[in-house]
């Protein structure tokens, strides 16, 4: 069964974005069953294909290869952990 991903799609010039940076490097030791990677958005056009990203930072949950949650905007470490368990645990 292939691990679940957060893939956050960042930008260069958002601090919000800079902050999510270092919360998810910090949730990827709490979480080792999942994949952390993120995705800058200029470089990353084609992701705007697949889902419509209105807001940056923009954090998609996958597994298999299929959006199972997303987090729009940052959020304070605690809520996002707390998603992220809520998520990845309904999907196992």
């Amino acid at each position: 069964m292939e691990q679940p991903i957060v893939l956050s799609i960042v930008t260069e010039w958002s601090g919000a974005s800079h902050i999510l940076d270092t919360y998810m490097k910090e949730l990827a030791v709490e979480f080792d069953e999942v994949k952390f990677y993120r995705a800058p958005a200029r470089q990353n056009e084609q992701l705007f294909e697949r889902w419509p990203i209105e807001v940056f930072p923009y954090t998609l949950i996958l597994k298999e290869g299929k959006k199972i949650g997303e987090m729009r905007g940052l959020m304070s470490k605690k809520k996002i952990k707390s998603k992220l368990e809520a998520i990845i645990h309904e999907a196992a």
